[in-house]
């Protein structure tokens, strides 16, 4: 558990890091090597499960683990890092959710179709904006593609995301704000101090 691993958890990707601190009792998880305890934006690059293992291992068989190090950079680079945020609370959530049902390491990654939307229909449906849902699945659809992970979401999960969109509670659901009307824009525009704009 835990072999073979050539990456780093420092990303360098911003000049100012974000350390790990303490998890909200919200956020905890059991303690594993694949899940070291990081800043949520490095989460992306620093979970990892046997498939990453394996995949690193050839990786570095074949090409200067230097060379694949930047690799992972510039994947990650593309993200802004409230992105990179926002999915690792889907990484976050999922990891919880297998460690509440006993998921062996290796289903992890890449998982099933039917893992994930049982994922989203039990900490999603009815419980959640299909928003989050739909943020959650993303983080964990990035962080299959950056580990080269083939990504199986397809009709299951779309049929259950629709569930979870009917179910969303009122208590999560915006109200609908009046469209933005040309008098509005008037009432802007003469407000306006026209000296001030540069």
């Amino acid at each position: 558990m835990g072999g073979f691993r050539f990456r780093t958890c420092r990303t360098d990707l911003q000049v100012k890091r974000k350390t790990a601190q303490k998890p909200r009792p919200d956020c905890h998880i059991n303690p594993s090597p694949y899940r070291p305890l990081v800043a949520a934006s490095d989460r992306l690059r620093c979970w990892y499960t046997p498939f990453t293992e394996s995949r690193d291992q050839r990786l570095c068989n074949s090409v200067d683990s230097s060379s694949v190090n930047k690799l992972f950079n510039t994947l990650l680079a593309s993200l802004d890092i409230s992105t990179r945020q926002e999915y690792s609370s889907g990484l976050l959530r999922f990891a919880q959710f297998c460690d509440n049902h006993n998921i062996d390491e290796n289903s992890r990654m890449p998982a099933s179709e039917e893992l994930l939307s049982i994922f989203i229909a039990e900490r999603a449906a009815g419980l959640r904006s299909d928003s989050a849902a739909q943020n959650w699945l993303q983080g964990l659809h990035y962080w299959h593609k950056i580990n080269g992970a083939p990504w199986y979401g397809n009709e299951l999960l779309k049929q259950t995301l629709k569930g979870v969109r009917k179910m969303v509670p009122d208590s999560v659901k915006r109200v609908k704000r009046p469209p933005v009307t040309v008098e509005h824009m008037w009432a802007l525009w003469r407000g306006l101090d026209l000296q001030r704009v540069s």
